[in-house]
């Protein structure tokens, strides 16, 4: 998940503790109810239908994992 997010990828991902932790719905990704087929049908088919709306969330996804993940602040974030 991470590694996509640094690549510009476009995640939608379960709104679970864990995904929920990296992603913000709208933010720098995008949160479907797990298993919930219609609403992640929907979801896709919206960013198909207009690509553009995503383009700001790619962008943030990437600033996430930079801020996040850089690593200086990993090497003194692990002592």
């Amino acid at each position: 998940m991470l590694e996509a997010m640094a690549s510009g990828c476009l995640l939608i991902g379960s709104r679970t503790a864990p995904v929920e932790e990296v992603l913000g719905n709208g933010r720098n990704g995008l949160l479907v109810e797990m298993l919930a087929r219609d609403h992640i049908a929907k979801t896709v088919l919206n960013i198909i239908d207009v690509p553009q709306r995503s383009r700001g969330i790619k962008l943030e996804a990437m600033r996430t994992i930079q801020k996040r993940y850089q690593r200086s602040k990993s090497i003194v974030d692990c002592g």
